[in-house]
């Protein structure tokens, strides 16, 4: 098949672009044609868009380099689908919604979708909630054989690993607003908190690294604590986070790096600006944080207040989660398998085509 997937960038290593990345790569593997267009620019030195021309995915950046005839499209972000709809308006679509936070994930209801799929439950409800009906959730691909399990052993704290583009940012539990927010709001709700804020997860993760004299790694944060432990933007993203992994006692992650890191089979604790949801410890826990794709917002939690952790009490935690940490791996495998989530989109383009 002849497969256009659209995206609004792919110059970050976050969630939709790397997404886009296993999405392409296993559609290859599976023989078909796959070009790829984004709304924005590419960046200099951009990692993905590299590796997805080895790979001969076409990048096109420009409507009017849009020329071919395609078979499916595989829209993200409603900027993105309007434009190529007005395109190729009759070319059967689908819409893949990753989150519900941003409006641009949020279909438009001018496009015909053959589809709609939604990466979580909480993204599924919030779009029954706005009208869209048999919206099927198809998870997050993880390439789990890149993220595979080693056995931990360590019993210290030696290193912990931030992977989160979010452990920087403002809090935003409901109802929980502090005096520099609400003196500085709309330059805070940008996204840059550059307070010292005890609430702020990055604080208590630094907090947890100096009382177990750990080193503090952080692979995957727009923000991060200089050497003096102020709090400074700088895009410090990087693409072999396995590596990291491999040398981590402790990961602070969220979504897709949360789900790498269970996969290698490192321990995982969830915490965003959004809340708390804790160490991923059972089956049962695993399943209910998927419901939100693993982040802080979870229904017992997202009211509450923002924790300050307790050193002895986090390490009592850490250690408890040492021994589940195999059939952790195994669910992300079972669930979360690149291959099986290409297969299940290849399925659906099959499906609507037909």
């Amino acid at each position: 098949m002849k497969i256009l997937i659209t995206n609004n960038s792919l110059s970050e290593l976050a969630g939709s672009e790397i997404f886009v990345y296993e999405l392409a790569k296993g559609l290859r593997e599976l023989k078909h044609q796959v070009s790829i267009f984004i709304f924005k620019e590419i960046t200099k030195d951009a990692i993905i868009p590299q590796k997805l021309k080895k790979l001969g995915v076409k990048i096109i950046n420009n409507v009017d380099d849009l020329t071919q005839k395609y078979d499916v499209i595989h829209c993200h972000h409603n900027t993105t689908a309007t434009l190529i709809n007005s395109r190729y308006p009759e070319t059967p679509k689908i819409f893949v919604s990753h989150g519900w936070v941003f409006p641009i994930c949020v279909p438009n209801i001018d496009i015909k979708f053959n589809k709609i799929i939604a990466i979580s439950d909480e993204v599924k409800a919030n779009l029954i909630k706005k009208g869209f009906k048999d919206v099927e959730i198809v998870r997050n691909p993880i390439d789990t054989q890149r993220f595979k399990f080693r056995k931990f052993k360590a019993k210290e704290l030696k290193n912990i690993v931030i992977a989160s583009n979010h452990a920087g940012k403002p809090c935003k539990a409901i109802g929980q607003t502090c005096e520099p927010y609400e003196t500085k709001k709309p330059q805070y709700a940008q996204i840059e908190c550059l307070t010292d804020c005890e609430k702020k997860p990055i604080i208590q993760m630094q907090k947890i690294a100096q009382f177990y004299k750990s080193k503090l790694l952080n692979i995957g944060a727009s923000m991060f604590l200089n050497q003096k432990g102020e709090v400074e933007v700088k895009n410090n993203q990087i693409w072999n986070i396995e590596d990291a992994y491999k040398t981590a006692e402790l990961v602070f992650s969220i979504g897709r790096s949360a789900l790498t890191a269970i996969s290698m089979g490192v321990p995982t604790c969830i915490y965003d600006h959004f809340g708390y949801a804790g160490f991923i410890e059972s089956k049962e826990q695993f399943e209910e944080l998927e419901r939100t794709n693993f982040s802080g917002r979870i229904p017992h939690q997202i009211n509450n207040d923002f924790p300050i952790l307790d050193p002895i009490v986090f390490g009592y935690k850490f250690q408890k989660n040492v021994f589940k940490l195999k059939m952790l791996s195994d669910l992300v495998k079972e669930k979360y398998s690149a291959k099986k989530v290409v297969k299940q989109y290849e399925k659906i383009y099959k499906e609507i085509t037909s």
